[in-house]
């Protein structure tokens, strides 16, 4: 249950939350990704009741955001509402509450404990099958044109990274351009974290921040170059991670 004396626990940082703009009255989706997975819809909430749910900072109590919601906002709200909001935000998992955050450690520590990267978007970004993911990249690459660049020594590319169906053939227009000869040995993938798992990651070292694990697909694994990955971290300023 939810304290009135004490602070109630923030809205947990991994969440998502993507504005519903087409719908009326006008509404929000929060979006839990690590425990529910990609296929859940999310929670839909009204713009207000996301904004409050942003108040939870941690530090403030109940009453404490009660009388800036109401000096603050033209709709106010009573102390007993507020916390059976908070309740069932709480129910929902989606605070940081000492079990929500226990399911959590449990899961990163589960995911450390295996000897690969599993798939994370397999059956919802491209399919987890091997023949059937060759069948979708062939059709793909049938659909790209022939490159003005082919046969030449391109540097570098920018390649959308969407699910097949919605960029697998403009994906597949710039791998077409480079020849054979100049194929690389390595790719150099920039992945923002999509989940803010570990809001502190950001502080961290950079040996924090990639995973060496090689990355597992329907296609087979994918190693991590890590004698590239070691060069490029001793050439970074020691004073750029402090």
């Amino acid at each position: 249950m939810i304290e009135m004396t004490s602070p109630p626990p923030p809205l947990r940082r991994d969440l998502r939350i993507v504005e519903r703009v087409p719908h009326e009255p006008r509404s929000h989706i929060i979006r839990d990704v690590v425990l529910r997975g990609w296929q859940h819809g999310g929670f839909r909430f009204s713009t207000d009741a996301v904004r409050l749910a942003l108040q939870l900072d941690g530090i403030r109590t109940l009453a404490e955001i009660q009388q800036k919601w109401c000096a603050s906002e033209r709709a106010p709200i009573k102390l007993e509402p507020l916390a059976d909001f908070v309740q069932r935000l709480s129910c929902l998992h989606l605070l940081e509450t000492t079990r929500t955050m226990n399911l959590l450690n449990g899961l990163q520590r589960r995911f450390e404990r295996l000897g690969y990267r599993p798939p994370a978007m397999a059956n919802l970004a491209y399919p987890g099958n091997r023949e059937a993911l060759i069948s979708e990249l062939e059709s793909c690459f049938a659909k790209a044109k022939t490159s003005v660049t082919s046969g030449k020594n391109i540097r570098g590319a920018f390649v959308p990274h969407a699910a097949l169906q919605a960029s697998g053939a403009c994906a597949a227009h710039v791998y077409r351009s480079f020849s054979t000869a100049s194929w690389p040995d390595t790719f150099v993938i920039i992945g923002p974290d999509h989940t803010r798992l570990n809001p502190k990651s950001a502080k961290l070292h950079p040996r924090g921040l990639v995973d060496l694990r090689p990355f597992v697909t329907p296609l087979g694994q994918v190693p991590v170059d890590q004698l590239l990955f070691n060069a490029f971290l001793n050439d970074l300023p020691p004073k750029k991670w402090t």
